[in-house]
């Protein structure tokens, strides 16, 4: 907005939903934070383990980088960036 005429009410108006989004991502992103703790707690105290792609099924161990797919975990050349 540089440069430009603005009417503080608006400027403030402005910032203030700009907060408000940020505020909402926020918790969105926590909620969804605290429900992949809760369950890699819930697999450790069942005992299970995260052993295979599941994307592909293959053993993620089997080389390359992981990364998460939303929830699963698996290998960087699976990985699609894209959620259904």
């Amino acid at each position: 907005m540089e440069g430009r005429l603005i009417h503080r009410r608006c400027l403030a108006r402005a910032a203030m939903l700009e907060a408000t989004e940020a505020q909402d991502r926020a918790r969105r992103l926590a909620a969804r934070a605290q429900g992949l703790v809760d369950r890699a707690q819930q697999a450790v105290r069942e005992g299970r383990r995260l052993t295979t792609c599941a994307a592909c099924g293959r053993p993620l161990s089997s080389g390359g980088g992981l990364l998460f797919d939303g929830d699963d975990l698996v290998h960087a050349a699976c990985w699609s960036g894209v959620r259904p």
